[in-house]
C-alpha cells in the first residue's frame, strides 16, 4: 500500500514538472520566433524530439503568423514521427496540409505521411488498413504532384504495398480452403488475381485457385444448387466460365514470363492451349521462351504458329527472322524480315485502330533488349534509335540506347543522349545513375559524383546509387 502511494505521488510529480517545464519555456521574456526554431532545429539534430516538439509548439502558438510558421509546422510533424508519436504526427502533418496548401513542400508532407501510414502497416495475416491508407496517400502524390523529387519512390512504395495486399489475400484464400470453403477460396482468389494482377503473389494465387477448383467437383455444384452434370449444364454457362478461367492462365502466364519466371509461363500457357486457348500471343511468348532457352527449332515453330493466325503480326515475323538467320537459315528469315518490314510501313499503319506508334516503338525496343542481351550493340543501338524515331518522347528508351553505346564503348554518344534525357526530365533518376556511370568511365568522377548525389537526393533508399557513391568516395580519398 506505501509503495503504491509513493508511486502515485512520483508520476504526480512527474506530470507536474512535464507541464510546468511547458509553461515555464512559454513565460519566458524575450522569446523570439527564429530563436525558438533554432533552438528546436537544435534539438531535432540532438534526437531529443520531445524538447524540439515543445519549442516548435510555442512558435506557433506565440507567433502565429510568423514566416517561420509553415517551417514549425512541418519539423513538428517531423519530431513526431521521429519520436514514435504516430498520433500527434498524423495530425501535424494534416494540420499543415489544411493550413498551408500552396507551399511547395505540401508533396514532402505527403509523402512522410505516406511513411507514416507505410510503418505501420501489418503483417499480410493481419488488417491491412494502414496498408490502403499509405497506398491512397502516396496516389495523391502522384496525381497532383507526379514531379515532385519523391513520386519515383512514392510509386515504387505503392508496388510494394500492392504486394503485401496480395500476400494477404493469399492468406485469406488459404485460410477458406483449411475450412473447405471453396466457393469463397475460389471468388477471393479471382477477385484478387483480377486486383493484383501485377504483384509477385500472383502465381500463388493461381495455384489456390487450381486448388479451389479441383476440390470443388461435385460436392461443390450440390452445395451451390446445381444437381445437373456439367453435360447437362447450357453450352453458353460453361463457355463463359471455361473463357475467365483461360483468361487467368494467360494473363498469369504472360506476367511470369515478364517477370523471368520462365518455366511457369510456359507451363501456364500450355495449360491455356491445352483448355482451347490458341492465340497467335500465346505462341510468340512461347517462342521467346524457347529461344531464351536455346531452343531455336521449337522457337521457330511457335513463331510460325503465330503467323499462321495472325499474318501481320509483326514482332512474330521480326522474332522469326532473328531466330532463322542464328540457325542459319537465310533466305527464309530474309522473307521474314521483309514481310516484317511490310506490316510496319503499310499506308494506314498510323491511323486510329491500326497499331499506334507505342505499340510499334515497344517492338525496336524488345528486338534491341535481344541484340544487346546477344551482345550484338551495333544491332541494338540501330533499333533503339528506330524506337526513338517513333516515339522520341519516351525517356527510357534514350536510356535504354545510352547503355547499348556505352556497351559498344561509344561513351560520348552515350553520355550526349543521358544529357537529351536530363534536360527534359531533370530529375530522372534511372537517367541520372547511367550518367554518372558513362561520366565515371570518360575519367570525369567529380561530375560522376555530382550525378549520383542528385540521383540520391531523389531516391535517398536507393541502394546501388548508394553503392556507387561509396565506391567513388573510398577511391577519392585513397587517391
Amino acid at each position: 500500500m506505501r509503495r503504491t502511494r509513493y508511486s502515485l505521488v512520483f508520476l504526480t510529480a512527474a506530470a507536474f514538472l512535464v507541464v510546468s517545464c511547458s509553461t515555464k519555456l512559454a513565460e519566458q521574456p524575450g522569446l523570439t520566433d527564429t530563436g525558438l526554431f533554432t533552438n528546436g532545429q537544435q534539438y531535432l539534430a540532438k534526437k531529443k524530439y520531445s524538447d524540439a516538439a515543445e519549442h516548435y509548439k510555442v512558435l506557433l502558438e506565440k507567433f502565429p503568423n510568423s514566416p517561420l510558421a509553415p517551417k514549425a509546422q512541418l519539423a513538428l510533424a517531423d519530431a513526431y514521427m521521429e519520436d514514435g508519436d504516430n498520433v500527434e504526427a498524423e495530425v501535424a502533418y494534416d494540420d499543415f496540409i489544411r493550413l498551408y496548401p500552396a507551399s511547395d513542400n505540401v508533396s514532402y508532407a505527403l509523402f512522410q505521411k505516406g511513411e507514416l501510414f507505410s510503418s505501420q502497416a501489418s503483417k499480410p495475416v493481419r488488417d491491412q488498413g494502414k496498408t490502403l491508407e499509405a497506398i491512397r496517400t502516396y496516389k495523391l502524390i502522384l496525381e497532383k504532384y507526379p514531379s515532385a523529387p519523391y513520386a519515383e519512390t512514392a510509386t515504387r512504395r505503392v508496388g510494394e504495398l500492392r504486394n503485401r495486399l496480395a500476400e494477404h489475400e493469399v492468406y485469406v484464400v488459404t485460410h477458406y480452403l483449411a475450412r473447405n470453403k471453396t466457393d469463397s477460396a475460389e471468388a477471393r482468389a479471382k477477385r484478387a488475381l483480377s486486383d493484383y494482377p501485377d504483384t509477385t503473389s500472383v502465381p500463388t494465387l493461381m495455384s489456390l485457385l487450381a486448388e479451389a477448383l479441383a476440390r470443388e467437383g461435385e460436392e461443390g455444384r450440390v452445395r451451390r444448387g446445381q444437381s445437373k452434370s456439367p453435360r447437362e449444364i447450357p453450352w453458353a454457362r460453361r463457355k463463359k466460365t471455361m473463357n475467365s478461367d483461360l483468361s487467368i492462365l494467360i494473363t498469369i502466364g504472360k506476367r511470369a514470363y515478364a517477370e523471368k519466371d520462365l518455366r511457369q509461363a510456359e507451363k501456364t500457357l500450355r495449360e491455356a492451349m491445352a483448355g482451347g486457348a490458341n492465340y497467335p500471343d500465346i505462341h510468340y511468348t512461347l517462342g521467346l521462351i524457347y529461344h531464351q532457352w536455346g531452343k531455336l527449332e521449337e522457337a521457330v515453330r511457335e513463331f510460325e504458329s503465330s503467323i499462321s493466325l495472325n499474318p501481320e503480326y509483326t514482332e512474330a515475323l521480326l522474332s522469326l527472322s532473328i531466330t532463322l538467320g542464328e540457325i542459319g537459315r537465310y533466305e527464309e528469315a530474309r522473307v521474314a524480315h521483309q514481310k516484317a518490314a511490310d506490316s510496319m510501313t503499310r499506308p494506314g499503319m498510323m491511323t486510329p485502330g491500326n497499331q499506334p506508334a507505342g505499340k510499334i516503338a515497344n517492338l525496336h525496343a524488345e528486338l534491341g533488349a535481344l541484340y544487346l542481351a546477344l551482345g550484338k550493340t551495333e544491332d541494338a543501338i540501330v533499333e533503339y534509335r528506330k524506337s526513338l524515331s517513333v516515339a522520341p518522347g519516351f525517356p527510357d528508351l534514350r536510356i535504354r540506347l545510352a547503355t547499348a553505346l556505352r556497351e559498344a564503348g561509344r561513351l560520348e554518344e552515350g553520355l550526349a543522349e543521358l544529357e537529351k534525357t536530363t534536360a527534359d526530365r531533370p530529375g530522372l533518376v534511372s537517367a541520372l545513375a547511367q550518367q554518372g556511370i558513362i561520366l565515371y568511365l570518360l575519367g570525369r568522377k567529380e561530375e560522376a559524383q555530382g550525378a549520383w548525389e542528385k540521383a540520391l537526393y531523389r531516391d535517398p533508399r536507393n541502394k546501388l546509387v548508394q553503392l556507387y557513391l561509396n565506391a567513388l568516395e573510398r577511391e577519392l580519398r585513397s587517391g
